[in-house]
């Protein structure tokens, strides 16, 4: 992933402790699919995909 500046950002919070399951990742990537430019997950630097189901699926990012 390029360090650029991102144009938007927010916080969530992912409150499940073993992360997004398939129907809430699957939303999740196809909503970001939708999205005009990349949507990226980050957190304690690890890095996801947003557009990718396994991609968030994989991360783990739970609390």
């Amino acid at each position: 992933m390029d360090k650029m500046k991102p144009a938007q950002s927010i916080t969530l919070r992912i409150v499940n402790d073993l992360g997004l399951h398939a129907r809430s990742a699957a939303k999740l990537a196809k909503l970001a699919g939708e999205a005009s430019g990349g949507v990226w997950i980050l957190k304690n630097g690890n890095t996801a995909d947003a557009t990718s189901m396994l991609d968030l699926i994989r991360s783990g990012f739970g609390e």
